[in-house]
């Protein structure tokens, strides 16, 4: 007996079947009897796609590694953030490809194993170096781009490698002398993937996800107006979380495009930070100074 199918692509526009045999000959690649209109029926065999459902078993333990170390200290989170950084540079730069000599464009496994490692190590020392101030961390990242570059990785490219590491680094720098603020930022992240995760993977799609989180978001900033004051006083939660509301599905949006379309895990853990991350590092500077 064959294992139940719970997730199946049609290729060429084909109907999914309604009948639960008709499903399952078609998850086994045969001829259904009595499909519906548009199931082919005849001709070549039909091409489907297996895809197991989505799990959030990653993405929740990725969050509550991201919670205990933000309420720790910066090093600890340095440490969590830093090899999904790692990963991500060097999945972005196997995905973006290697410009050698002629002006030819190597891709994926053509790309010598000595620019991933390079990607990798530059990206995980930028929240390390986080830890020493903005700074340090615009340094890292500046010279590791730079270096990538010099190995001949297209320049496009490179700064999309660091740019993952750098917005991790935003919550090394989020603390401004105070660990609340530094969790406030790590929980509204964590607690917006949550939302876009679980209401944006059904028929309905990520907008709704987007939606979802956002208003997640808005709830937690009025439970740290509330209860983080100072220094979450008058309007100042509004601004903070208002712009990671807006920013974290933008954030999305960005991590996908410089995926190119490809699933990237680690690139994934990052996404909601790339511009929600600098945004309230800034904001937090201007509000509470």
């Amino acid at each position: 007996m064959s294992p139940p199918v719970t997730a199946v692509t049609y290729a060429r526009g084909d109907e999914a079947p309604d009948q639960p045999a008709e499903r399952t000959a078609a998850a086994l690649g045969r001829r259904a009897p009595g499909g519906p209109r548009g199931f082919r029926r005849e001709g070549a065999p039909l091409s489907v796609v297996v895809r197991p459902p989505p799990t959030g078993r990653l993405g929740l333990l990725w969050g509550m590694a991201l919670i205990a170390s933000a309420a720790a200290a910066p090093l600890l989170v340095a440490a969590v953030v830093a090899p999904v950084a790692a990963v991500a540079a060097a999945s972005l730069v196997r995905r973006g490809g290697q410009v050698r000599r002629g002006g030819q464009v190597r891709r994926g496994g053509q790309v010598c194993a000595g620019t991933r490692i390079w990607a990798a190590v530059g990206a995980a020392l930028v929240p390390l170096a986080a830890i020493a101030g903005w700074g340090a961390a615009a340094t890292a990242a500046a010279v590791a781009s730079l270096a990538l570059v010099a190995r001949g990785t297209r320049p496009v490219t490179a700064v999309q490698a660091i740019w993952p590491a750098l917005a991790a680094s935003t919550l090394v720098l989020a603390d401004h002398g105070s660990i609340g603020i530094r969790l406030c930022l790590a929980s509204a992240i964590c607690l917006f993937d949550v939302a876009n995760y679980a209401m944006g993977t059904g028929a309905s799609g990520g907008v709704l996800g987007a939606v979802a989180g956002m208003a997640t978001v808005g709830v937690l900033a009025v439970l740290e107006a509330a209860v983080v004051d100072p220094p979450f006083s008058g309007d100042r939660p509004w601004i903070a979380f208002g712009l990671v509301a807006l920013l974290a599905p933008a954030g999305v949006l960005a991590g996908r495009r410089i995926a190119r379309g490809e699933r990237l895990p680690a690139v994934r853990r990052l996404d909601s930070l790339l511009l929600a991350g600098p945004a309230w590092v800034v904001a937090i500077h201007f509000l509470v100074s």
